[in-house]
């Protein structure tokens, strides 16, 4: 599987079966000559809501954002939505999987995950005889 394959949303997975609102998030993928970089967006996500699984070949993203309750106060407004976030890609070949780390900033879920030593590229020195 190439990097550009990978970056493909896997189609033939269930979906999964949930109440309440759901969001496909947006996201970037940026690749360095080391790794695939992934940003994904979370608005109102508690980190602790995140789930991030690898299963045969396919990264499964999912964060449910809840709804923030204001104490003794009546909304005028309310236009923030929640639910749940779900994304899924496939990866293969391509990706290191045993080391893809996940950390979660400001709304936004990054991955990384490195490229497996055969597409890295490699510096070869030239010996003098």
């Amino acid at each position: 599987m190439t990097v550009k394959e990978m970056t493909r949303t896997a189609s033939t997975a269930p979906e999964p079966v949930r109440e309440g609102r759901r969001f496909i998030p947006q996201a970037d993928i940026y690749e360095s000559s080391d790794e695939l970089t992934v940003l994904v967006d979370m608005p109102g996500v508690d980190p602790k809501d995140i789930d991030v699984r690898l299963e045969k070949g396919v990264l499964h993203l999912h964060g449910k954002a809840h709804r923030r309750q204001a104490e003794d106060l009546e909304y005028v407004l309310r236009e923030y939505e929640v639910g749940d976030y779900s994304r899924n890609f496939e990866v293969g070949d391509v990706v290191e999987t045993r080391s893809i780390t996940a950390e979660h900033r400001d709304g936004v879920l990054t991955l990384h995950l490195p490229k497996s030593e055969i597409l890295r590229p490699k510096r070869i020195e030239v010996q003098a005889k």
